[in-house]
């Protein structure tokens, strides 16, 4: 069963040739604000091959979509920076209709709906 359902612990590995820096954020329909996920604090984590990113993502009994993000860039950023981008970015849409055209380093992303019994 590929879904996610309640309780379920989610890592991320991050693989890259070179020195990069990354982050993972969550954002929500309802609020507007963005969550850094991995690391904790508000600078972007070094990493050089594979990486296991600290942390987890626990899903929880809420039913409202999150859409998590992963960015990579060759150069340190500030989860304020990618937040400002992030937030502007999606004015005006839901997480379903959000493409992420225009975000710098934007290496992958996903809505996770968890499964309700």
């Amino acid at each position: 069963d590929d879904r996610l359902h309640v309780g379920d612990a989610l890592r991320f590995e991050v693989t890259t040739a070179s020195t990069a820096h990354t982050a993972l954020l969550a954002l929500t329909d309802a609020e507007d604000e963005v969550f850094q996920l991995s690391p904790e604090g508000n600078e972007s984590l070094e990493i050089r091959g594979q990486t296991l990113l600290p942390g987890s993502i626990v899903v929880n009994n809420d039913p409202e979509p999150v859409l998590v993000v992963l960015i990579v860039r060759d150069q340190p950023f500030t989860h304020e920076a990618i937040s400002e981008q992030l937030l502007e970015s999606r004015r005006g849409t839901t997480l379903e209709q959000w493409t992420g055209d225009h975000i710098d380093g934007l290496e992958w992303s996903h809505i996770i709906i968890p499964e309700t019994p």
